[in-house]
């Protein structure tokens, strides 16, 4: 299963991506919301983590798009602009949580995204076991 990165700032997509890489978590990465939703077509992420501010969407209108497909993917948000207006809505919208920039606990990230990852695989397992596997 891969986690999915969106985020405008290469040099924030390949720190993160290195890191997660380091602790076995297999990566994909964006550069725009538009290059994500594409591969949003062809692809089932479980785990996506989109920056807030971005040029052509906002991270509240994309987890607004992802949610409308994907209702059981397991979102976080990065922003180096925290708000409380942003984080409210995010997370009203289907964000589980949120990363600030800069990172200062990598190791919470990561721990974050295994244990999302863990969780979507048990779903999928349990749909699967009740005959219902479209995860």
């Amino acid at each position: 299963m891969s986690v999915l990165i969106i985020d405008d700032e290469p040099e924030i997509l390949q720190t993160v991506k290195n890191f997660l890489e380091l602790n076995d978590i297999e990566v994909e990465t964006c550069l725009s919301a538009k290059e994500a939703l594409e591969k949003m077509r062809f692809k089932i992420y479980p785990v996506i983590v989109t920056d807030v501010r971005m040029p052509e969407m906002t991270g509240v209108e994309m987890v607004k798009e992802i949610k409308k497909t994907f209702p059981t993917a397991i979102i976080y948000i990065m922003t180096g602009f925290a708000s409380m207006e942003n984080l409210v809505e995010c997370l009203e919208l289907g964000a589980v949580d949120y990363f600030v920039k800069p990172f200062r606990d990598m190791d919470f990230i990561v721990n974050s995204i295994k244990e999302a990852l863990d969780r979507s695989s048990r779903w999928k397992k349990d749909l699967v076991v009740a005959g219902r596997s479209k995860l």
